[in-house]
């Protein structure tokens, strides 16, 4: 229990950072329209003969999986466009820049919502709302106003600069991610404003490898279509479950479509590396092992103890039957902390991966293992990148939607366990079945590949002027 003289200390924190959110609200709100230096031109050209690539998504954190993702598409925008611009909003400009050698200017959660310090953009709370509309409110007012030739916002410069980024953009990209849900509402809030400014701006937006839906309120679905009605393309990550949440909200046509997550075919290190990365974690890279990734993400104190005897079990039921080593891998920094905790309770031989969250290495090490076992997204889509065969459990929906959507991409979907087979006995028969098949799932993944390998020239259209 919290001491109560820390609960006074956490109130007052809360209410400090609530006023000082409120008065910069209020003086952005009040404060006199900003004259802009220029008039803005009505010809995106006039800004450079190049096109202007903006990228935006939910990468910058140091999630391996995020980071995979923002790789491949600018990756892709080089191989079709080899003298366009790239720039990428991140919330850690200088970490993107760095990762991924790329020009990255500050995201829009920073500049609205100071994310990088203030709480609430994280967590589902009144004042979100409240701070939201009146952003959105400023913004449309000031895009119209930009978009009409008039040199006035009502917006601060960082804030303007952005419009004027979005404007002057040859197209907006939101890149890959399971952002867009009602269970990460800020984020999905967020995207859906970048997107009606682009629209009022008269920028294309496009959307990829996305998952969109699990919406949980009617408020979620009216914004989603707010912004998700002005998009030109919109790419899917899972079959069927998203288009069918857009069709919940009356969204269809020919520009939404299902594909795959943006980092299926990503950047792999080589064998050396891996090798290297393997020994250092006292895996012996001639022998062979498989992954685990496990993580707390929205447990309760109950399911994180239930959960961690049943991964125990499992863990020692595929290694001890299949002789083979285990590698924990975590994919992002917080993944260490319960990764060691479940170390703990299994009754073998357990390293996990020592690494600086490249996500090149991490599909590496999947790449050259047996099998995986994984509680999140993105170690599925490097395995099956790789030809490599997943079981997977899922303790919510949000991670359901993502991870039964991913293997049922190959087909594969029966070996996604949802919260009930995994804490019932039916997860020890599934997991048996599915070492027993491995092989066979193997082969079946490695041809649905090379039929997805057709597709990557369709993920980017062409909306260029």
């Amino acid at each position: 229990m919290i001491a109560l003289n820390d609960k006074k200390k956490l109130l007052r924190k809360i209410l400090k950072e609530l006023l000082a959110t409120i008065i910069e609200d209020i003086n952005r709100f009040v404060r006199p329209f900003r004259f802009i230096s220029y008039i803005p031109s009505k010809n995106k050209k006039e800004y450079g003969k190049l096109n202007y690539i903006l990228i935006n998504g939910g990468y910058g954190y140091g999630n391996v999986g995020d980071e995979a993702q923002l790789s491949s598409n600018i990756e892709r925008w080089k191989r079709k466009d080899p003298q366009s611009k790239i720039t990428v909003l991140s919330p850690h400009p200088q970490y993107t820049s760095e990762y991924h050698k790329i020009s990255s200017k500050i995201a829009p959660r920073v500049i609205w919502f100071n994310s990088n310090k203030r709480a609430y953009y994280w967590f589902n709370n009144p004042y979100f709302y409240f701070r939201f509309l009146l952003i959105a409110f400023r913004h449309c007012i000031s895009a119209n106003l930009i978009k009409l030739g008039f040199p006035i916002s009502f917006t601060s410069k960082e804030e303007t600069n952005l419009l004027l980024d979005i404007k002057h953009a040859s197209i907006l990209h939101i890149s890959g991610g399971g952002f867009l849900t009602g269970m990460t509402r800020s984020r999905l809030w967020e995207n859906m404003l970048l997107l009606r400014i682009a629209h009022i701006l008269k920028t294309p937006s496009i959307l990829t490898g996305q998952t969109i839906g699990v919406f949980k309120s009617l408020s979620d679905k009216i914004i989603a279509y707010w912004g998700l009605s002005t998009a030109q393309s919109i790419k899917l990550r899972d079959k069927n479950a998203s288009e069918n949440d857009l069709k919940s909200i009356r969204l269809f046509g020919s520009h939404i479509a299902s594909y795959y997550d943006d980092a299926l075919f990503c950047k792999t290190a080589d064998k050396k590396t891996v090798y290297e990365t393997l020994k250092k974690s006292e895996i012996d890279p001639l022998k062979p092992y498989f992954i685990v990734n496990y993580h707390f993400w929205g447990m309760t104190d109950k399911v994180k103890k239930d959960s961690q005897e049943k991964m125990s079990n499992l863990i020692e039921l595929i290694g001890k039957k299949e002789k083979l080593q285990v590698l924990f891998l975590p994919m992002t920094p917080s993944d260490i902390a319960p990764l060691n905790d479940l170390k703990t309770k299994v009754n073998f031989e357990v390293k996990i991966l020592s690494y600086e969250f490249d996500f090149k290495i991490a599909r590496g090490v999947i790449g050259h293992s047996e099998c995986v076992f994984a509680m999140k997204h993105h170690p599925i889509i490097f395995a099956y990148g790789e030809s490599i065969p997943v079981l997977s459990v899922c303790l919510d929906d949000y991670y359901y939607r993502k991870n039964k959507g991913a293997m049922s991409l190959v087909g594969q979907e029966k070996y996604c366990m949802d919260q009930n087979e995994f804490f019932s006995d039916q997860s020890k028969k599934i997991t048996e079945e599915f070492i027993s098949k491995r092989y066979e799932l193997k082969n079946l993944i490695d041809k649905k590949i090379k039929e997805y390998h057709n597709l990557e020239k369709d993920i980017l259209p062409d909306y260029f002027d």
